[in-house]
């Protein structure tokens, strides 16, 4: 059986007290995989690691950080049938629902968000390295905002549009789910 492992500081490691949880598929009701069930030490772990490389990411000039995320859209469309079975085991839902919306979908979310800066309408505008510069009297400025936020980078394949717009920014995002399907990445050099 498979056993499905973290992914921090770059590699791929046991949950830290060893404790794995059955991976369920739900349209016939069968364990498929053991995930980790990581406590707080595993994500101390991967806080810290995510910690000591925001420097370089957020310092990363847009471009680069763009080039990252379009890779990251050209994995998955390289690996879609791969990526759509495992979450139709994941999810229970159909092969074909997952090869012609939720893995494209996830694709075209990190395109999207990787090309942000090039099509984003705000009353905000980005100083790279500097500063940025808005309106306070805009309503949607008051709902734009760069957080800083440290993560592990496991990315959910239906969550790849708030993690490309945090990305986009510069930001790394924490993500755990105990039974949903993880597409993982690494994304910081």
């Amino acid at each position: 059986m498979e056993k499905i492992l973290n992914y921090i500081n770059g590699q791929l490691v046991e949950p830290t007290f060893g404790k794995y949880l059955e991976n369920i598929n739900p349209s016939i009701g069968s364990v498929y995989s053991l995930i980790p069930d990581s406590d707080t030490s595993d994500v101390q772990l991967a806080v810290q690691s995510a910690q000591a490389a925001f420097p370089l990411w957020s310092a990363m000039p847009l471009e680069k950080r763009a080039s990252i995320l379009l890779a990251i859209a050209d994995l998955i469309d390289r690996d879609i049938d791969k990526l759509a079975l495992a979450e139709s085991i994941d999810q229970g839902k159909p092969l074909k629902l997952a090869c012609a919306v939720d893995i494209p979908r996830a694709s075209a979310n990190m395109r999207f968000y990787a090309t942000a800066s090039m099509h984003m309408s705000s009353e905000s505008h980005l100083m790279e390295g500097e500063a940025i510069n808005y309106d306070p009297n805009s309503d949607r400025c008051c709902r734009m905002h760069l957080t800083m936020e440290s993560s592990l980078i496991l990315i959910h394949l239906e969550n790849c549009s708030r993690i490309g717009s945090r990305l986009h920014s510069g930001c790394k995002t924490l993500r755990a789910y105990a039974h949903d399907s993880f597409f993982i990445f690494k994304v910081v050099c």
